[in-house]
């Protein structure tokens, strides 16, 4: 003989737990996975927001050492602003000009042209 729970929803298991929320149709469940969720994303932004404003309150708080540079612009953003020289900290082994290669062309150019720009070169002493 079935439960009562069992024959009232028409011999189909209900799921427990998280199970219940992850796999659920139920715009009721839904709404409440949409409430925990947005609490704990809510939560994640405000303690990194507290997190950077104690870093940025007073000098020498290292709560993230490695974003301390950054958000106060040390290194490569402020030698660029004070116009030095950045390229130690580019690598340009790797850097590339997408539809500008390097092409080589072969042109025969008629005597008479190279004998005027020959001339005009010497005009204006190049």
């Amino acid at each position: 003989m079935a439960s009562s729970t069992t024959a009232e929803h028409g011999g189909h298991h209900l799921p427990r737990g998280v199970a219940r929320f992850l796999f659920s149709t139920n715009a009721k469940d839904i709404g409440t996975l949409y409430i925990i969720v947005g609490a704990i994303g809510g939560l994640i932004a405000f303690l990194m927001s507290a997190a950077i404003r104690a870093e940025l309150a007073q000098p020498g708080v290292q709560v993230f050492p490695w974003l301390a540079q950054y958000l106060h612009g040390a290194d490569p953003a402020m030698a660029f602003d004070a116009g030095k020289n950045v390229s130690r900290h580019l690598d340009l082994s790797k850097a590339r000009r997408p539809g500008h290669e390097q092409q080589r062309v072969n042109v025969d150019f008629p005597i008479w042209m190279v004998e005027a720009t020959v001339l005009a070169a010497q005009t204006v002493h190049v």
